[in-house]
């Protein structure tokens, strides 16, 4: 009886650091990391999976109060002041996916259009072995970054169940 106890103290003490946190880890395999993330207010919370190669990288954001996915892109070399525009995500050899984007900084950021898209690109990514992001809509561009996909099996598994624990107070 006593074991439970201190099972459950410890327990409840993670818990309570985790409800406190602003962001923390919760699975990491090969390059890719999954993370539990709170705002400011902890009025929004969100689940994050990202994956860089060195400086340059890309993570998809699930909302706790929404099915929608929301695609990150960073790059040291871009330059953007609030822009808005197209941009061109494709994985392997598939048709490439075309997503109004919205530029700040460093990084540009894409809301994917509707739950169906979000199952479709996370689908895509497990059975893909590379992602490539062009900011040129000419279908003759190259491409501005590329991450390896290697891991996404997982990482999208762990980022799906961070999403469904986001309501159950992680």
């Amino acid at each position: 009886m006593t074991k439970y106890f201190i099972v459950l103290i410890v327990w409840l003490g993670l818990i309570a650091s985790y409800a406190s946190a602003e962001s923390f880890t919760v699975f990491q395999h090969k390059h890719w990391e999954v993370t539990y993330e709170t705002g400011d207010n902890n009025d929004l919370s969100y689940c994050t999976a990202g994956v860089n190669n060195t400086e340059d990288g890309i993570s998809v954001r699930l909302l706790a109060d929404t099915q929608k996915l929301v695609f990150f892109a960073y790059m040291p070399k871009w330059d953007f002041e609030d822009a808005e525009g197209s941009i061109r995500v494709w994985i392997d050899s598939r048709s490439p996916w075309k997503l109004e984007a919205t530029g700040d900084g460093k990084a540009i950021f894409s809301t994917l259009p509707s739950n169906a898209a979000t199952v479709d690109f996370l689908t895509e990514i497990i059975q893909g072995s590379r992602l490539y992001v062009s900011t040129s809509t000419s279908p003759k561009s190259t491409w501005d970054i590329w991450v390896s996909l290697n891991g996404s099996t997982k990482a999208v598994n762990a980022l799906m169940d961070c999403k469904e624990k986001l309501g159950k107070s992680l």
